[in-house]
């Protein structure tokens, strides 16, 4: 068992045009994402901007936004780190302003007795100690907050 190595867990805009950023992007550009909480957070920092879906794995993605399917996406920074694609990322976006996700970046990996161990160093080992979990703060702070 144990964690993958933590990453950012920002969240970053992929353009296909070099250093661009949310603020220069024209009225009335496309995002593309297929996440409800990004919709919410692009509406309320740039409202002028015209938001369409996206699906796909990440490569997939990026690939779709390297073509023009829009000026740009918002995706997880780990995600793009992970697979080696964070050359794509135009701006990396404010935690205050772009709230991730719980446990955004956190991955587990738990395998089978009797099989061999992952490479050393490609995993950190999981223990009990408090703050070993990227996420662990999250959990109560979610649970503290009213039900809507």
């Amino acid at each position: 068992r144990g964690l993958l190595a933590s990453t950012p867990i920002r969240d970053a805009l992929v353009s296909a045009t070099p250093g661009m950023t949310l603020e220069a992007l024209p009225t009335g550009a496309r995002i593309a994402t297929g996440s409800l909480r990004r919709v919410a957070q692009v509406k309320e920092a740039r409202p002028d901007l015209e938001m369409v879906p996206l699906r796909g794995n990440v490569p997939t993605r990026v690939e779709k936004i390297l073509a023009g399917t829009a000026e740009a996406t918002i995706m997880a920074y780990a995600g793009l780190v992970r697979l080696g694609l964070q050359q794509h990322v135009t701006q990396l976006l404010p935690v205050t302003q772009f709230v991730p996700p719980m446990g955004q970046g956190a991955v587990a990996l738990e395998t089978r007795a009797g099989f061999a161990d992952p490479p050393a160093g490609q995993v950190a080992p999981q223990t009990k100690r408090p703050g070993r979990f990227p996420g662990r703060g999250v959990f109560p702070a979610v649970k503290a907050l009213p039900a809507v």
